[in-house]
């Protein structure tokens, strides 16, 4: 099975719960609902609120909400947003012990392309609202 950091996992599930929760939450009502590490949730908070997916309102009844763009953003993107270094990995990253003796760089290359490709169709809305996908 295809395994997400625990990062884009504490994404979704934040905001799954903007989503049910229709209001401004803070950081702290959002982590200890979700059982999610305050530093953590600020850490994805601020990133979702730096790329328009959330918007931070202040004042004594602020927090944060979900921004409408939010129906447009695909599962690649969201990811993108929280994983931008970490997402994939390339055979042209950086120093890597295998390049001399490596068998599979070419399939590599074709998985990330199908990844992006796949996850670029899936809208994090339906994803979160439990639609069947058909790709």
């Amino acid at each position: 099975m295809f395994k997400l950091s625990r990062k884009i996992e504490y994404g979704l599930m934040t905001v799954k719960f903007l989503i049910d929760q229709k209001k401004a939450l803070s950081t702290r009502e959002i982590s200890d609902h979700l059982q999610i590490p305050f530093d953590t949730t600020a850490k994805i908070l601020q990133q979702l609120n730096q790329k328009n997916v959330v918007d931070a309102e202040k004042g004594l009844h602020g927090g944060y909400v979900l921004k409408e763009s939010i129906e447009s953003l695909n599962f690649f993107d969201f990811c993108d947003i929280l994983e931008k270094d970490n997402l994939l990995r390339s055979c042209d990253q950086g120093p890597c012990e295998l390049k001399g003796p490596c068998t599979i760089s070419k399939p590599f290359k074709q998985l990330n392309e199908l990844f992006v490709k796949t996850f670029s169709k899936v809208l994090v809305i339906d994803l979160l609202a439990g639609k069947k996908m058909k790709y």
